[in-house]
């Protein structure tokens, strides 16, 4: 539908404004981005057979994320071993993010932006790391920091968004000489990876801690009329008020997108 094309051709505009309002133009991403994917129909160690000694050494840190959206509710997931592959017991972390905050991609960075954090917090405890690799199942991720045009800035959860927490803490480790990896781990057909699944369950089950009132959407949804649900000015909360244009048009997008469709 024409209509449809020009709006998402006037949001695409907008975040290119955004990315640049958030962090600045012309910015690098200061790590190691890997375009070629690795499989999540591998196991585990395959993945990580380069960085083995390492990650036996304590001198890894290594994070599978994932992003989940049930009903428009959002939700990520985290996990790592802190002893090396197959040592330890796995630890997980979820992070539900509302509802319609965002899109998977949204979630993606933020979920990316967590395992950063992570990382900075067991460098600032004395952890000796040579290397931080972070797994993700978005590929326009990894495309789009190549690019300095991050379009998934996160998902709107207040003044500050997924995408700068993942500049700085990525810079942070660089500075302290860690180096930083964010690899596609693409995400298809049977999956072996046990870190992937697991990643994939906790973003799962993050979504689900929203949606109490799952049901009740879904009656929305299906049975309530469409000026009803429809976000307009008056609900855009006053932080993005107060920031401009950009950021209302932005915040009432992600409100309304299931009305787009």
């Amino acid at each position: 539908r024409p209509e449809r094309r020009q709006m998402l051709t006037e949001r695409n505009d907008r975040l290119h404004r955004l990315h640049d309002a958030i962090v600045g133009t012309g910015r690098a991403f200061k790590g190691k981005l890997t375009h070629n994917p690795q499989d999540a129909s591998s196991q585990d160690p395959a993945n990580l057979s380069d960085i083995s000694n390492l990650s036996e050494a304590g001198r890894a840190a290594i994070y599978w994320t994932s992003g989940s959206a049930q009903l428009g509710y959002m939700g990520v997931g985290v996990v790592w071993q802190e002893k090396a592959l197959g040592s330890g017991r796995w630890q997980e972390a979820e992070y539900p993010i509302g509802y319609n905050t965002g899109t998977i991609s949204d979630a993606q960075a933020f979920g990316v932006a967590v395992a950063l954090g992570l990382a900075v917090d067991k460098v600032k405890e004395g952890k000796s790391l040579k290397v931080v690799r972070i797994f993700t199942h978005s590929p326009g991720m990894i495309s789009s920091l190549h690019k300095q045009k991050y379009t998934s800035l996160g998902p709107m959860l207040g003044d500050r968004f997924a995408l700068l927490d993942l500049y700085e803490r990525s810079d942070w480790l660089v500075k302290h000489g860690v180096e930083v990896e964010l690899v596609w781990l693409k995400n298809k057909g049977h999956v072996k990876s046990k870190a992937v699944r697991l990643a994939d369950e906790a973003a799962d089950r993050a979504a689900h801690a929203n949606t109490e009132l799952s049901g009740v959407i879904k009656t929305a949804i299906h049975g309530a009329n469409v000026t009803e649900l429809l976000k307009t000015i008056d609900d855009v909360p006053q932080i993005y008020r107060a920031s401009g244009q950009d950021w209302i048009d932005e915040w009432l997008w992600r409100q309304n997108k299931s009305l787009y469709d």
